[in-house]
């Protein structure tokens, strides 16, 4: 498989990304998402989808700030402090929903943008933590992230601890 094939295919996994968190939204509930948390202590299904919302923006910061500098240092916010400044077990999921289609859209559209130019898709931002990383893994990165934390939610709510 070429790298324009799979790209064109983790595109298509994050343009589906928000209908899945709906459906999931859709058959827990509000009060569901608020109440039971991960492992007992972990994020409430609300807080990981609040987190999905947020870092949507920080991969299209990582995004524009690869494409405009050269080895640029890539923002990380720390998630779990987010979570706590930004009250986000208080928020209202079908609104999180929206905003997050807002920025996810955003994201798609620079994306596309790109094209398939091999020396765009190859430049790099520096992650605190991972070190180089380059736009096909950020776009690798984002396809991941949605994954991970859909598999959080739904197991969250499955177990149902509090």
């Amino acid at each position: 498989m070429n790298m324009v094939f799979l790209r064109q295919r983790q595109i298509s996994q994050l343009e589906n990304g928000i209908t899945i968190a709906r459906y999931i939204v859709d058959a827990a509930g509000t009060e569901a998402m608020r109440t039971y948390r991960d492992g007992g202590d972990g994020w409430t299904a609300l807080e990981a989808l609040c987190h999905l919302r947020d870092f949507e923006a920080v991969f299209i910061a990582r995004t524009r700030v690869t494409l405009e500098q050269d080895n640029p240092p890539l923002p990380r916010p720390n998630p779990d402090e987010l979570a706590i400044e930004k009250r986000y077990n208080e928020d209202d999921p079908q609104s999180v929903l929206d905003e997050w289609q807002k920025y996810r859209d955003e994201f798609l559209a620079l994306l596309k943008g790109l094209g398939d130019d091999k020396a765009t898709w190859a430049r790099v931002g520096i992650h605190p933590i991972n070190g180089p990383l380059p736009l096909n893994q950020i776009l690798v990165m984002a396809a991941w992230h949605d994954t991970n934390h859909f598999e959080q939610m739904v197991r969250t709510l499955a177990e149902k601890r509090t």
